[in-house]
């Protein structure tokens, strides 16, 4: 997934614009690599939804591609995403299928075995690998050459990428918004495929934005679960169609066994098919399965809750406008404990440590998120901006060997309220719990924090990150 640095956000929309296009493609091409490996079973999915979020930007930002045959490129892209639709769709049934066929009856699992035939041989319709890489190699030489030619305005010009995502992103939101509260029933199946894809679109659009904004966090979360809503319901019209199908094409197969048994007057059977009747209780249990869906959707969606969520979407939208504004100062806490809300949240688990230096400060960094560790160096020198730098495990280890005596370990939570993200931070070797929000002097400490709050250590050196790794644990010096 692409994000931008700072400096991107602030650079021309155009140029902006066609380095996140770059990305995508090279993260296409990643994805396209680990695909050659049968063990990656993940690398298919990756890969489609690397060029779904490239055909997304690129229609998002269409005017300012102008003049690259993006529109072309775009739908030479679409092309070869849905090439592996039908086989994606196969697999969506089966998953749920073969999750089910316990909870199944004797009618049902004749179905269902019926049906799971049926598939298999859906699923062998995904193009093989080489033919995809080169559908795809032809497609990148293009894009690179469309992306990497860059139009000089005819004057010149204040706009940055976000004043131009602002525009963007409210007249995406506007369309998602009427789209979900259009749609009355599970029946209205156009509305709900139009909101899924402008869920989807929404989401693509902030994700870039939420190293350096993080305000984008929340609401992408927020767009995460309204997929799920809109994606278990389009989950059922698929299971729906292909169930259809197969019951179709079985009582032709039927109707015509008994008419060749008629014209050959043979005795005619008198029991109906059980992988029909079969068939028909999958039917049925879709429909159910499709109302509750819709039940969710409406409770989450349709009502107070989602137009909360619009209005959020709204402030944002003000927010990117005016961005760059006057910096807000990071506020700083001294909690008692972790507020109750995060008791049972595992948070994402951080290991950093700083490597003694004067002119180059250098820190390394190892974050988990559930079974994930991402692992990098940071390096500041001269007042220039930091540099990244991701690293592998076995380098990383190296580098953290010469942080002894200047590590810290800690588990970070992020939560969202009124509109502020604030920052959690949970030291326990120095039984520390640090909050942080970017705010001014008008800022009013929600009930959560107030209920723990030892005191404001804003501009407090020692508890800054550096310092505390050198403090060392619960041992050191740390009066509260």
């Amino acid at each position: 997934m692409a994000k931008l640095p700072r400096h991107l956000l602030e650079r021309g929309p155009e140029e902006t614009a066609r380095r996140l296009c770059l990305s995508l493609l090279s993260e296409a091409a990643r994805a396209l690599e680990r695909m050659e490996n049968p063990e990656d079973k993940e690398g298919l999915h990756d890969f489609r939804v690397s060029l779904r979020r490239l055909r997304s930007l690129m229609r998002a930002y269409r005017v300012q591609l102008k003049g690259s045959g993006a529109k072309r490129l775009r739908a030479r892209v679409k092309t070869l995403a849905s090439s592996t639709n039908l086989a994606r769709d196969a697999e969506v049934t089966i998953e749920w299928l073969m999750g089910e066929r316990d909870r199944l009856g004797e009618a049902e699992r004749a179905g269902a075995s019926h049906l799971l035939s049926l598939l298999e041989v859906k699923q062998q319709t995904t193009p093989s690998v080489a033919e995809i890489r080169r559908a795809f190699r032809a497609l990148e030489k293009n894009l690179k050459k469309a992306l990497t030619r860059m139009r000089l305005p005819a004057e010149e010009t204040n706009s940055t990428f976000v004043a131009a995502t602002a525009e963007i992103l409210a007249e995406h939101a506007d369309i998602l918004q009427k789209s979900v509260v259009a749609a009355h029933s599970a029946e209205d199946a156009a509305l709900l495929h139009r909101a899924r894809i402008e869920a989807k679109r929404l989401r693509y659009i902030l994700e870039p934005l939420q190293s350096e904004l993080l305000e984008a966090r929340p609401l992408i979360k927020g767009m995460k679960s309204l997929q799920d809503c809109l994606g278990d319901l389009q989950d059922t019209r698929v299971l729906t169609t292909e169930i259809s199908e197969a019951l179709e094409s079985s009582a032709l197969e039927e109707a015509r066994k008994l008419r060749d048994l008629a014209l050959r007057a043979e005795e005619l059977p008198v029991a109906y098919p059980s992988q029909n009747a079969g068939l028909l209780a999958l039917l049925r249990r879709q429909r159910e399965r499709r109302d509750r869906c819709f039940e969710d959707l409406e409770r989450k969606w349709i009502g107070p809750l989602g137009a909360s969520y619009f209005e959020r979407v709204s402030r944002f939208v003000g927010l990117l406008r005016i961005w760059p504004a006057r910096e807000l100062t990071k506020r700083r806490f001294l909690l008692a404990n972790l507020p109750a809300s995060l008791t049972k949240r595992t948070g994402v688990g951080i290991r950093e440590g700083w490597i003694p230096g004067n002119a180059i400060r250098e820190r390394v960094r190892a974050v988990r998120m559930g079974r994930r560790v991402r692992y990098s160096r940071h390096v500041e020198s001269n007042g220039d901006r930091p540099m990244e730098e991701r690293l592998t495990r076995p380098a990383f280890e190296k580098l953290w060997a010469l942080t002894e005596g200047r590590q810290l370990e800690c588990r970070r939570h992020e939560l969202e309220d009124n509109g502020r993200v604030w920052t959690i931070v949970a030291i326990p070797l120095q039984d520390l719990v640090l909050a942080s929000v970017e705010a001014g002097a008008e800022l009013v400490l929600p009930e959560w924090i107030r209920s723990e709050l030892l005191r404001e250590i804003t501009g407090v050196k020692k508890y800054e990150p550096e310092a505390l790794a050198r403090a060392g644990p619960k041992s050191a010096n740390l009066s509260r």
